[in-house]
């Protein structure tokens, strides 16, 4: 039977912050997305675009923060790269149907889903309906999971200053950074709501954008401590604005805009 091809509208390559995604455009051209990649991944976009321009696929530059239209299917760039992000790795892809469903993606037939091959039918065999055809909803190439049970590998640093954090903050604040990796914290001179993020964080920091936001103002906080680990940075944030005076520190770092509004309100 004849092989039909997928139609995929997105294809996602979980990285290591999971923001690389590709969009099909047409049969036989794609977009690839790229938002805030790390090394790693501009790496590997950068080997990607060696090997679309020997293979015709894209004569400029490949963006490595934002869109590149590729001219070749979503499937076969989407393999390309999921290697190149993943070398070494065995690397599977799979389809969700608009169902629910889910089913593997074989290089044995190049991005085509196959039936089954059935013995010849009889005329005392009953005809069975047409099956209705699954429409693709989105695939995803990921590495498999290295067998064996190893405990994770969390950094001993980072466990001692979540415990010391938690000392310092209330059952609601305590909640939300369990459960977000955020919390929110009131300057003591201007009354401002801070909103204080783990950098670690990414899917939190794509709203507030720094590790420390005001929330009144609707503006970032220019200020860090890489030196330590995430937690101990929010802690430090966190002790500062509520101590007289320091909350001012932290605001002399940032933008002039933010300093003016200050100023008008006369907060800090």
């Amino acid at each position: 039977m004849d092989s039909q091809m997928l139609s995929i509208p997105t294809w996602f390559l979980p990285s290591f912050f999971g923001d690389v995604r590709i969009e099909a455009e047409t049969e036989t051209s794609c977009t690839v997305i790229t938002t805030q990649v790390t090394p790693q991944e501009r790496e590997a976009l950068a080997k990607l675009e060696v090997m679309a321009k020997k293979k015709g696929w894209r004569d400029t530059a490949i963006a490595v923060d934002g869109r590149s239209t590729l001219r070749a299917p979503v499937e076969k760039v989407a393999k390309t790269l999921a290697k190149l992000l993943k070398p070494g790795r065995t690397v599977i892809s799979a389809v969700k149907f608009s169902d629910g469903t889910m089913e593997e993606v074989r290089d044995a037939g190049p991005y085509r889903k196959t039936s089954s091959t059935k013995e010849p039918t009889t005329d005392k065999d009953p005809v069975a309906p047409p099956k209705p055809k699954k429409k693709p909803k989105a695939a995803v190439s990921t590495a498999v999971p290295v067998r064996g049970c190893p405990p994770p590998d969390f950094p001993q640093s980072e466990i001692r200053a979540q415990r010391v954090l938690a000392a310092f903050l209330t059952t609601d604040q305590l909640d939300d950074f369990k459960r977000f990796q955020r919390f929110m914290s009131t300057g003591s001179e201007s009354g401002h709501r801070y909103m204080i993020t783990s950098r670690l964080a990414r899917d939190q920091l794509a709203v507030y954008t720094r590790s420390l936001y005001d929330l009144d103002l609707q503006s970032p906080i220019c200020a860090h401590d890489f030196d330590v680990p995430p937690a101990e940075e929010m802690l430090g944030f966190h002790i500062l604005l509520q101590m007289p005076g320091w909350e001012r520190y932290l605001n002399e770092v940032t933008d002039d805009n933010h300093q003016t509004l200050l100023s008008g309100l006369g907060a800090i």
